[in-house]
Formats: structure tokens, sequence, C-alpha cells
């Protein structure tokens, strides 16, 4: 899970779906990070939102300011 609150974006990682290599493009553009195990790597975009109060909670910082994304592998894929 990265934020970059410079350029406005919040990634969510799925598993198995190439967010590793997302990662690494974007890290650069990070002020956020979120990596390591499973659980803190792959949080729902639910639980980003109430994690960072002190970020989202700022009205110039309102979640809905931030392009929101992740990737997803074709589900065909994993048969």
């Amino acid at each position: 899970m990265l934020i970059g609150v410079e350029k406005r974006f919040i990634f969510v990682s799925n598993t198995k779906a190439a967010s590793t290599s997302v990662e690494h493009l974007l890290m650069p553009y990070t002020e956020v990070v979120c990596l390591g195990n499973s659980e803190r790597k792959h949080r729902p975009m639910k639980k980003v939102l109430t994690s960072f109060p002190f970020l989202f909670d700022q009205p110039k910082f309102q979640p809905e300011s931030f392009f929101r994304f992740g990737v997803m592998r074709h589900p065909l894929e994993w048969i």
C-alpha cells in the first residue's frame, strides 16, 4: 500500500497481481509506505482510509481528492 501525498494517489496491493512491480515504479513519488507482511501490504481501501487519520482528517487531504487504484489479475489465469 502506497500513498503519494504530493502526487495525490493511493495504491492498494492485491495478492498475486504484480503489485510489487507497480510499487517499485511508484516508490519515488510516495511519502507513505506500508510494505512487509501481508496484513500491512494488502490492506483494503477502507482500512487504508481509517489507518491514517493524521492525513485524511485534514481538509486539504480528503480521500476524494486522491486517485485511488490497484491492479487485478484476470481470474481465468488462476485456473
